[in-house]
């Protein structure tokens, strides 16, 4: 669960600005207490930057599938976030 609100969290720098606000005060409600806790120590330890690598077709032809889709309003922007966020980590 807290991959999940860590990779949702980085996927945020995609998502149409004006939703971040809204999208960020509700990622942390899934969590319980402890792992709420592992979150913060996660975040506060100072992890360093990925080394670029070289970014695979599939995954921007995916990504811009999910644009296309919620600018013509077929997903919600929580979707559009859960979609983008598969690909922050996974997208080398």
């Amino acid at each position: 669960m807290i991959r999940c609100v860590i990779r949702q969290m980085m996927g945020l720098a995609l998502v149409p600005e004006q939703y971040v606000p809204s999208l960020f005060a509700n990622l942390g409600q899934e969590l319980n207490d402890s792992e709420r806790d592992e979150l913060i120590i996660q975040i506060n330890s100072g992890m360093g930057l990925r080394t670029k690598r070289i970014k695979f077709r599939i995954a921007e032809q995916r990504t811009k599938e999910l644009y296309d889709r919620f600018n013509n309003n077929q997903i919600k922007v929580e979707e559009l976030l859960r979609g983008l966020s598969l690909f922050v980590v996974d997208a080398k």
